[in-house]
């Protein structure tokens, strides 16, 4: 069995993002009613025209729902127990548990991302060519040992065009497939 082990410093982009959270939720708050209700805890409703406020509060509760999204659909505990060939995840946040059986995904792909907190992997499990989990190198101290466990499955390559699948995630799309070199 291998299970995946969080980086250390994954748990403080958690509580950095939850923090960040609660203070967008808080803000939107005190925005929206300052707007709608007239409060003048932080504006007056006449310094700023009334549509420029409502673009303001859209993004907002736009922020706070990807950003509740990807504390749902990325923190993830997972276990692959190679003998029974299942995947198990338990989320962090929601607590529920669900399993896969490896013949469940049709294959799996990998994509490496640069970002100012360094280069990483991920791994997309498809289903149907739609991406149904994904495992981040970003949090995983193991990505390597988990990527070798996958083996059973379809291996689809290393792709490129990392920000055209990360897209295509994000909104649910088939991934187009483009082997790297």
């Amino acid at each position: 069995m291998i299970k995946a082990e969080f980086k250390k410093s994954t748990i403080a982009r958690v509580i950095m993002k939850i923090c960040a959270l609660l203070l967008m939720i808080g803000l939107t708050i005190v925005l929206t009613s300052s707007i709608f209700f007239g409060s003048k805890i932080i504006i007056q409703k006449s310094n700023y025209p009334f549509a420029v406020m409502v673009a303001f509060i859209v993004v907002f509760y736009i922020i706070i729902i990807w950003t509740i999204k990807w504390l749902i659909d990325r923190l993830y505990v997972i276990t692959i127990n190679e003998i029974d060939k299942t995947l198990y995840f338990k989320n962090l946040i929601t607590r529920q548990f669900q399993v896969y059986d490896f013949n469940h995904f049709d294959s799996y792909i990998d994509v490496f991302y640069s970002t100012s907190a360094g280069r990483y992997k991920e791994i997309y499990l498809l289903k149907n060519n739609k991406a149904e989990r994904v495992i981040c190198g970003l949090y995983y101290d193991n990505i390597d040992q988990i990527m070798n466990a996958l083996n059973p499955i379809k291996y689809d390559g290393l792709q490129k065009n990392s920000s055209t699948i990360q897209m295509q995630v994000l909104l649910n799309r088939s991934i187009s497939m483009k082997k790297s070199l």
